[in-house]
């Protein structure tokens, strides 16, 4: 048994019992976790800021070798993210992009730059003035978590032939192949979707640029659509499923 201190941001909550409920935080620590808040649904007040969705909290709870669910000690709010709860656009992009993090992670897998790129998105959604800057936050999101968790596509080269990409009217995408294809060997497969050059461009860059800079970017409607069909069929392909969240968000 051991005492863990870290950061954490709440990702999902279920209820356990009458009076207690089931965290998942994904911490800079320890990774994903999930711990069990006694007495929250009794206790409102004491628990509330810890017990929000999308918060950024200081976390103290007990890790025992022979469960994988921890206790909750102690908590502290660092941040609520009040953009995110005052915006349902903003809300429902953030709480996509948590249950990105939920899919696409492994208990206890530590990843510190996953946690820093989790953050700094909530950070930006929450700030961001108006749908265009959103929508770069999560692309920019969606292409980086990818490639932390090893599922960044090709998009320069050919992922079959390895031959430099011709950017013509249309790209031809496989997500079962892991990229684009060029004219050549996209008529050797049948699983595939055209793509906007401009699209593979843009998306190539946003899974290498400085967050920080992310503000400053604007992406054409036609890109930003374009990028959101690749990567919903990209993603579905990975996971075999459709993401819950994919309803509430264009």
């Amino acid at each position: 048994m051991a005492l863990c201190k870290t950061l954490a941001i709440t990702l999902k909550r279920s209820d356990y019992s009458d009076t207690s409920q089931i965290v998942s935080f994904y911490t800079l620590d320890y990774g994903r976790i999930h711990v069990l808040a006694k007495g929250s649904k009794r206790y409102k007040k004491k628990f509330t800021s810890v017990l929000d969705l999308l918060t950024y909290n200081e976390i103290v709870f007990i890790k025992r070798d022979i469960t994988r669910l921890y206790t909750l000690t102690e908590w502290e709010l660092i941040d609520n993210f009040p953009g995110l709860r005052e915006n349902l656009d903003k809300f429902y992009l953030a709480s996509y992009v948590a249950e990105l993090v939920g899919e696409f992670t492994e208990e206890n897998d530590r990843n510190e730059k996953l946690f820093e790129l989790l953050l700094n998105a909530l950070r930006g959604i929450s700030l961001s003035a108006g749908i265009p800057a959103m929508s770069v936050y999560l692309l920019t999101f969606e292409m980086q978590m990818l490639k932390l968790a090893g599922y960044l596509p090709e998009m320069i080269r050919c992922v079959n032939c390895e031959n430099e990409l011709q950017l013509k009217r249309y790209v031809s995408f496989s997500a079962s192949k892991g990229g684009v294809l060029c004219e050549k060997c996209q008529n050797q497969s049948q699983e595939r979707i055209a793509v906007l050059p401009g699209a593979i461009t843009a998306a190539s860059y946003l899974a290498n640029c400085d967050f920080q800079r992310v503000a400053r970017l604007r992406i054409q409607p036609s890109l930003y659509a374009d990028i959101r069909r690749m990567l919903k069929y990209y993603i579905s392909f990975i996971l075999n499923k459709e993401l819950r969240m994919w309803k509430y968000i264009s």
